[in-house]
């Protein structure tokens, strides 16, 4: 009798194993017959009936095992919408939602991103390490501060800082000032968060830069959309945030689209 049921050893992962395993079984069933090899192997008597009849058919080719997927697929799209789809999605470069919504496709979503990816015509998602390259890539094109990113900073979340901070007066807000290309920060502390001390920062930072020869008109100050960056304001506020970076120290300013 084997010491591994038939079946046990039917799940190894190896292919090679398991047709070694077909073939000495029908070659018991060959030697000794079809009940006493199936007590031997532990399995049923169709299964040693089945290889059997496979090998004496085709021979070994016949151990060999073969694909159960099925040959035919009656709810598949037909051929012609998938090249209609194909060229919508040459002609459009839609996703699979966009594509069945806005053309009206009888093919679910699913199915239309299968036929799609089949066809080479989707673009892989990008990684987080392919996002970080390509920005790197951004980043060394650029000049040193022509572009900086200039925020605001709570400190009361820090957590060891917030009692000295309230006994001692110390300042709650950090005004950062950091070059894009570099990396060099900048920074600038207050009591209060306000558009004067937002002012008084910006202009500080570029005349500082101005001292050193950067040519301020090759600058570009971006924030968000905050009310001390005049980011809920229309038209340009008076002695306001980009009244002092464009108009009284000729830099530029850009605002980063809401998230």
């Amino acid at each position: 009798m084997s010491p591994v049921p038939y079946a046990t050893m039917m799940k190894a992962k190896d292919k090679l194993y398991r047709f070694d395993i077909r073939r000495r079984l029908v070659a018991d069933a060959r030697q000794i017959g079809v009940k006493p090899t199936a007590r031997k192997w532990q399995c049923s008597r169709n299964t040693v009936r089945h290889w059997l009849r496979r090998y004496l058919q085709e021979g070994l080719e016949g151990l060999k095992e073969r694909s159960h997927a099925p040959t035919h697929c009656p709810h598949k799209t037909p051929a012609h919408q998938e090249r209609q789809l194909l060229e919508l999605r040459r002609r459009s470069g839609y996703g699979p939602r966009r594509l069945k919504m806005e053309f009206d496709l009888g093919p679910g979503h699913n199915a239309i991103a299968r036929i799609v990816r089949a066809a080479g015509l989707s673009r892989p998602r990008k990684t987080k390490r392919q996002k970080k390259n390509d920005l790197r890539a951004v980043k060394a094109r650029l000049a040193a501060f022509e572009r900086v990113e200039m925020d605001i900073k709570y400190l009361n979340d820090i957590a060891f800082y917030l009692p000295q901070m309230r006994q001692k007066g110390l300042p709650g807000y950090q005004y950062t000032l950091r070059d894009v290309r570099t990396g060099l920060m900048f920074l600038a502390y207050g009591t209060q968060l306000s558009k004067s001390l937002t002012c008084i920062a910006a202009r500080r930072f570029l005349s500082h830069l101005e001292r050193h020869g950067v040519r301020l008109p090759d600058v570009t100050v971006q924030t968000d959309n905050g009310t001390e960056f005049d980011g809920q304001m229309t038209t340009l506020a008076e002695q306001g945030f980009r009244w002092v970076v464009e108009d009284l120290m000729k830099a530029h300013h850009a605002f980063i689209p809401p998230g």
